[in-house]
């Protein structure tokens, strides 16, 4: 797919530097139409190139426009990204108030708080007639492509394009400020456009490639053509990836690492804003204050999740919200679990999160991120697994496994009957969303370390041992996946990362 037009061939990309010597502007420069047909003479534009921030030495050019056709008049004029992703072009002489501002380079990703795998390229169309500054970023690379789009189908003026991109762009992402400038915003400033920047770049970056950015941001660009984000595809999947894969607490501590600002703007209620429309789930007020909502957008990978208003924010939750628990707290640390009885056992109905000390701390979060395991649980190795249980609770045998699959009607069909409602991905597996978690289990799909299976399967310890001689090798599993069947018999080696699950002992024990 061609992702954006060609602004102007390398090969011809030349610098031209079109001043008069009886020019008689000021050092500023600015606009003196009609001297020597140069409307804009000896000027100096400066702004940011952000993502984040592209890194030092990406080239930035200044791309000369025709008011009324938008065709590029071969006048270019460039520079290259200094500090902090910043940029200063001196020099400029344009007979046009309007200019493209190009960016291309790696850039510093906020997902991942290290410098991108590839470039991009981020563009601005201003009338630089009356600014010295213009900032290239995430939102004038959408109004870029939508002015394009008005000016060549409609017949719009450049300003007037411009103005109706902008309300369209803010529209689609809940924000009613037309007044903003996107050339003006900076995620490193703290107003309300700057965090709504913020916001937005980081949800639609998301866990994509710079390729899979490029290609989202052209989407959109063209979903815009009817004046609106109205493709409810895009924006359940930008809404899926906001609420469900985006570590929004990791994303600010990335950004302040850069050491680029002392604080950063209140981005996390733009994110926050988005999904929770688009989950149909109305404002977390002290009306809905304690309210279950189910997450009402159909074509969102987790449509059968519920949603809790808890101090003001919607948070997942992954039980049932109508079964009556018992609950256990760990006397180590303090943390409290949900806890189900099923016929003469008593099991705790979430994921041990307990970090063991000392020789055993062999733990994981799924791909290495805090966030999933505090959703999911902490992956164990072994011998991780066999000191976390609290007191009064253990590690489970495998046939104490069988007992609870028994009770559920045998292992073929004990799958669904365990699973929670929601944290499956039901586009891939449909079948999830007729689970009722009935006996408050609520099993999570939380994968494998290092091997996958998030979001499909789950896996958890038993006491069944392997051993060649007297050396420990590994345990038996047992697998609750997205298919019907509870699966016994696999066996997982010692240093292999999965769940854990514990079972209260008995009198007996």
């Amino acid at each position: 797919m061609k992702l954006f037009r060609t602004i102007l061939p390398a090969a011809i990309a030349t610098l031209f530097f079109a001043c008069s010597d009886n020019d008689s502007s000021d050092s500023a420069g600015g606009a003196t139409e009609g001297t020597n047909g140069f409307a804009i003479i000896d000027k100096e534009i400066a702004g940011v190139t952000q993502k984040g921030p592209f890194v030092k030495g990406s080239p930035v050019t200044v791309l000369e426009l025709e008011e009324k056709t938008l065709k590029q008049t071969g006048r270019a004029f460039r520079g290259k990204v200094a500090e902090k992703g910043t940029f200063s072009i001196k020099g400029v002489n344009l007979e046009s108030n309007y200019a493209i501002l190009e960016a291309t380079g790696y850039y510093w990703n906020e997902i991942t708080g290290e410098q991108s795998k590839a470039p991009i390229t981020l563009n601005a169309i201003a009338d630089i007639s009356d600014r010295d500054n213009v900032n290239i970023n995430l939102l004038t690379q959408l109004e870029y492509e939508r002015v394009l789009q008005l000016v060549e189908n409609d017949s719009l003026s450049i300003s007037e394009a411009k103005k109706q991109a902008k309300k369209e762009i803010l529209k689609g992402f809940f924000y009613s400020n037309d007044s903003l400038d996107f050339e003006d915003l900076n995620i490193f400033e703290t107003g309300e456009g700057d965090a709504l920047l913020l916001a937005v770049s980081s949800m639609i970056l998301a866990d994509n490639s710079e390729a899979e950015l490029m290609e989202l941001l052209f989407d959109i660009a063209e979903d815009l053509q009817n004046g609106k984000i109205e493709n409810d595809s895009i924006r359940a999947v930008i809404a899926d990836r906001a609420a469900f894969k985006m570590d929004i607490a990791r994303i600010r501590k990335n950004v302040m690492s850069w050491d680029m600002a002392d604080t950063l703007p209140n981005f996390e209620k733009f994110i926050e804003n988005f999904w929770s429309n688009e989950y149909d789930l109305g404002s977390c007020d002290k009306k809905n204050e304690g309210k279950v909502k189910k997450n009402g957008n159909k074509l969102s990978q987790y449509v059968s999740t519920n949603f809790l208003c808890e101090d003001g924010r919607w948070k997942a939750i992954y039980y049932n919200p109508d079964y009556k628990y018992g609950s256990i707290t760990d006397k180590r640390d303090g943390q409290t679990y949900r806890t189900t009885k099923i016929g003469d056992q008593v099991w705790m109905a979430e994921n041990m999160k307990y970090k063991p000390k000392g020789a055993h701390e062999t733990t994981a979060c799924y791909d290495d991120k805090e966030a999933n395991c505090e959703k999911y649980g902490i992956l164990y190795g072994l011998e991780a697994a066999l000191v976390s249980c609290p007191e009064g609770f253990h590690v489970p045998s495998e046939e104490e496994w069988r007992v609870l699959a028994d009770f559920m009607g045998g292992d073929s069909i004990a799958g669904p009957k365990l699973r929670a409602v929601g944290g499956w991905n039901t586009t891939e597996f449909p079948s999830t969303l007729n689970d009722k978690d009935e006996y408050g289990f609520s099993a999570m799909p939380a994968g494998v370390h290092y091997f996958g299976g998030f979001g499909s399967v789950t896996y958890f310890w038993t006491t069944h041992f392997g051993y060649r001689g007297d050396e420990l090798l590994g345990a038996y599993n047992i697998a609750i996946s997205a298919g019907d069947p509870m699966e016994f018999g696999g066996t997982a080696l010692t240093s292999t990362k999965i769940s854990l699950r514990c079972l209260q002992d008995s009198e007996e024990k």
